[in-house]
């Protein structure tokens, strides 16, 4: 998924399913989004068990996302017809219900490409994009589809934004809480590694580190400059990077293959308690096959 924060969302013109019930054959974004927060969900497939408990999640506070002055939007590569076809299904035969936001049709994936979110050309992958009123990305997520997402993780970023004393997470506070935090994520497997992709680490805003006698930094996970590939390792991977105006987090595989992707402004610090949830919950999935749900709304 590449960078988008702090820079413009991208616009789009695509049919859709609307919350009345009617369809759009011309519904942009830039005008559903019009100076209020924006919510932009993607998601696979529409009857995919995962997907529908989220989007029923996402209907359970629709009132909360309201009252905060956000928009909320679902995509995925079905079309209009099949959107309709799959709020119209009974509960039983895994019928959504209708839904009080739009659901996009991007049957081109023109719209999972503009947001680099579309996998093998087919499908787009569980991703969501935050957009602030002055239509700048403030935070991007993806994890694997066998697991729900947290919905009030979303909500509890966007309250980040709305709070006048909001301050700033710096880097240097970031990568202290990763040390914090490391002992126990070492014990539960974790290998650890950080970078600092846009500074080199004798730029200020690192001198607060603990340094040996050579005048390296002294953590206890490898510290790097310079952007490069998210890294391999014999066992669970947990990859930091730190920006000046973001910051991004990786949980991979030893093969490299990537469990969750996430990118925020730097006003909002990691949740490192999800990613946990999320990467043991994937770990589940490969061992049993099991789907797991964040939330399974009544």
């Amino acid at each position: 998924m590449k960078y988008l924060i702090q820079k413009d969302c991208p616009d789009f013109v695509a049919p859709a399913l609307l919350s009345d019930g009617k369809f759009s054959n011309a519904f942009r974004l830039s005008e559903y989004f019009a100076g209020k927060y924006g919510v932009i969900f993607f998601f696979p497939l529409d009857f995919n068990y995962i997907s529908l408990t989220e989007l029923l999640s996402i209907q359970k506070r629709l009132n909360i996302f309201g009252n905060l002055g956000v928009n909320v939007i679902a995509i995925s590569c079905d079309s209009h017809l099949a959107h309709r076809t799959w709020q119209q299904a009974p509960r039983a035969q895994d019928g959504i219900g209708q839904l009080g936001f739009p659901m996009v049709a991007d049957m081109t994936r023109s719209v999972a490409r503009q947001f680099d979110v579309l996998v093998a050309e087919a499908m787009p992958e569980a991703a969501t994009i935050i957009v602030d009123r002055e239509n700048k990305v403030i935070f991007q997520l993806r994890h694997d589809t066998a697991v729900g997402r947290n919905i009030d993780r979303l909500l509890d970023a966007i309250k980040i934004f709305q709070d006048p004393r909001r301050a700033p997470t710096a880097p240097i506070q970031q990568i202290m809480l990763v040390e914090q935090v490391a002992e126990k994520l070492h014990q539960l497997g974790y290998y650890i590694v950080a970078q600092s992709v846009d500074t080199d680490l004798d730029h200020p805003q690192w001198a607060m580190l603990p340094r040996d006698n050579q005048g390296r930094p002294k953590l206890s996970f490898p510290f790097l400059s310079g952007e490069q590939e998210w890294p391999k390792h014999d066992g669970m991977t947990l990859a930091i990077r730190e920006g000046l105006q973001f910051h991004t987090t990786g949980v991979l595989m030893p093969d490299g293959q990537l469990l969750f992707e996430y990118h925020a402004d730097r006003l909002v610090p990691r949740d490192f308690e999800e990613m946990l949830r999320i990467a043991d919950a994937v770990k589940h999935h490969f061992a049993t096959g099991e789907v797991i749900p964040w939330e399974i709304p009544s």
